[in-house]
Parts: structure tokens; sequence; C-alpha cells
């Protein structure tokens, strides 16, 4: 039985008071996807792995209640033993505590003697986990190590004003993230341009995420005429340009629904009080985002191809709306692979006009591209779902071809 550690950051299931002391909703989806990815680990083997957890709180005082956060030990499948880490959670220095933590358990989990083969896996390349990469990787050279990277550091922030504390954090980020890839032996990539990144000489996969069992997470299936974004509302994700191409479609019918939070939110306000067609919800949680979407005629993820950190972007949005058997306009992103294009409907250009017709389009001829999307949710379900996406990581790690 092989010793597999993932570096995870999740609420463990039994810890409602962690959502009870944030000040602000915090957006789900790399939550959402890390669940997804441990699932899949633990669908592929005789037993779980074990969690070394961060719980994802933000800083007190300001957006959360605690200024410590204790050690604790939880369950997150039947025969783990996970840990919760400790960690000062004060602002400016809680990642100093984070890393402290974290090397204290790596350092006794990596100097363990055992038989098995030691695995140790990382959603993220925080400084955090990729020191305690080089720290398992120092203290016993044969353990495996592997990152599954959903974002590169230097775009972890994209809003439209960084401010120059921001600037200085970005650098520190890809400073103390990349100076460390020797110390990894495999990577999980989003996108193939990753590659081009980070990797050197080590084996890698592209694995653009995973699907969403709607079935599972969300009752009720009525159908309502809204067409909806669900996600982060800053203007480089092109939520405004949404806005003006939904401005000019011809249809009282129909109704732009948008939930989220981000640097546009002045403006959806602003523009919802002209048109009463477009429904600001504010951020929801998850499951609410889910029963939004779920009841959509139509989906849309706007994000366009005018920043460079889309070559190394695949939205967890899109495999989300792919997976609800509803039509989804997106634009063709330059990390989306050829086998996608049968079942996203991209508009011509990157032109307002053009997202105005493509939604147009889909709205006169609304069967058809039903069926196109039932189509896309049976494709996604049996080729990107969580056994065979973990099996794809395992294989990756096992040098299985």
């Amino acid at each position: 039985m092989d010793d597999i550690v993932f570096l995870s950051r999740i609420i463990p299931e039994h810890m409602n008071e962690v959502k009870l002391n944030r000040k602000n909703t915090m957006t789900e989806s790399g939550e959402a996807l890390m669940w997804k990815i441990i699932r899949g680990l633990d669908a592929n083997l005789n037993h779980p792995i074990t969690l070394m957890n961060y719980l994802p709180v933000q800083s007190y005082p300001k957006n959360y209640n605690k200024p410590f956060i204790k050690r604790s030990i939880f369950s997150h499948a039947l025969g783990a033993v996970d840990i919760n880490l400790p960690f000062n959670n004060v602002q400016y220095i809680k990642r100093l505590f984070m890393g402290r933590s974290l090397q204290k358990e790596i350092k006794k989990w990596a100097s363990k003697k055992t038989n098995h083969r030691k695995i140790l896996i990382s959603y993220s390349m925080y400084p955090e986990t990729m020191r305690a990469m080089k720290v398992a990787k120092r203290i016993d050279s044969k353990i495996t190590t592997c990152v599954i990277v959903a974002d590169l550091p230097q775009y972890t922030i994209l809003t439209n004003k960084i401010s120059f504390s921001s600037r200085i954090y970005l650098s520190w980020l890809k400073k103390n993230t990349f100076n460390k890839l020797l110390y990894i032996d495999k990577f999980v990539l989003l996108t193939e341009f990753m590659s081009e990144k980070l990797v050197s000489n080590q084996e890698y996969i592209v694995m653009e995420g995973i699907s969403t069992n709607f079935n599972q997470n969300v009752v009720g299936d009525k159908r309502e005429k809204n067409i909806v974004y669900a996600g982060t509302l800053n203007e480089k994700f092109g939520i405004k340009h949404l806005v003006d191409a939904f401005s000019k479609v011809q249809s009282e019918e129909y109704k732009l629904v948008i939930c989220g939070m981000g640097d546009s939110e002045d403006y959806i306000k602003m523009q919802s009080n002209k048109d009463s067609r477009i429904v600001f919800l504010g951020q929801l949680e998850r499951m609410k985002a889910l029963e939004v979407i779920s009841t959509a005629s139509i989906i849309v993820n706007p994000r366009f191809e005018k920043e460079e950190y889309t070559k190394y972007s695949f939205p967890s949005k899109n495999l989300e709306a792919l997976s609800s058997g509803i039509p989804f306009i997106a634009y063709k992103l330059a990390g989306i692979p050829e086998e996608y294009d049968s079942y996203i409907v991209y508009p011509k250009n990157e032109s307002t006009d053009a997202l105005t017709d493509t939604i147009q389009e889909v709205i006169n001829n609304y069967d058809y591209y039903c069926d196109r999307a039932k189509k896309a949710e049976e494709w996604v379900s049996k080729e990107k779902n969580e056994k065979k996406q973990g099996k794809r990581i395992l294989d990756l790690i096992y040098e299985k071809k």
C-alpha cells in the first residue's frame, strides 16, 4: 500500500463553522476541482489518500473572525486519517506560519521508515507547497513529487488595476515557485502551453479539468429563459462585453442572469438599472450557483483571447457548462483543445456584435443547439469524469502508458 499524501485547501464536510466565520463569500471553483481530484484518486485505489490540508480561509481580522487555526484530525473518506494544519491567520504574517506548519508535517512524513513507496501530490504552486516538495526530496530523493497546476503564479491576480503591493507579491510568488521546479517529478497541466513555462525534462499530462455531475449536485431541472454567467466579474474576463452584447439581443423573453463578484460589479448594477432583463444576483454559494446554472436556457463564458494568460487557462466553468446539457457559448481560447470544438458554440470573432449574433442564433435554433449540448454532456461525463481523470494522474505517477 503506497503512502500517498495530497496537499489540499478544502473545507472538510463537517466543518460548517468555517463558512460561518467568513466575513464574505469566497470563490469555490478551485476547491470544487480539488474535491473532484481527491475523489478521483480514491476511486482508483484500494485505500484513501492522506490529506495535509490548509483550511481555505482569508486573513484575520478583515475577512475572517478567527486569528488562529488549530491543528485537527479529520477523515475525508472511510479509513482516511487527514490533518488540518495549524497556522496564525493574522494578515501579512499568515503565509510564514502556514509554511512552517506544513514543513513540520512533511519532515515527519518524509523521514518515516517504510517499505512502501511515498508519493507527494500538490494542487497548486504556492510557495509553501513548493517548499514542502523541496524539503521532502532533500530528505528522501526516492519520494515521487507531482504538482497539479491550475494557474501559473504570475497570473493569479487578474484585475484591471493591480496595486503596488500586489505587484510585489506576484514577483515574490513567481520567484519562490519557479526556483523549486527541479524538485518536481511530474506535472498535471491545464493546457499544453503551460509546459513551455514549467517543464524541462519531467513527464506531464494535460488535464483540462473534471466534469460536474449535475444529477447528483442539483435538485430540479426546470428550464427558464435565462442566459447565465456565473464566475469572476473582472473586466479582463469579458463580463462587460457580455452585458453590452446582451443589451442588443432582440428578445424580451430572455434575461441575462449574472452571479459572482469582481471589479465590474458597479457596471453590471448600472446596466441592470437601464435594462430590466439584466439580473445581478451577486456572489452565491456553489450549490446555489449550480442551481441557477441548471435552470438556464443558455450558458455563456465571455472570456476572450486578448490577454496572454488565456494560453495558460482552461476555465473550470467551461467543463461545468458542458456537463449541464445546456447550450454553451464561449470563445476559442488557445488553451482549448480541438476535441472541444464540436460541443462549444464559438462566436465568429471577438466583437460585441458577433457575440450578440451568436446568442440570437442559439435562441432562434434552440432545439438544434440543445441536441448538440446533450452530446457534449454525454461526452464529458464519459471522458472527463472523476475516476477517469484520477486514473490518468496515477498512470502518470506510476509511468503507465
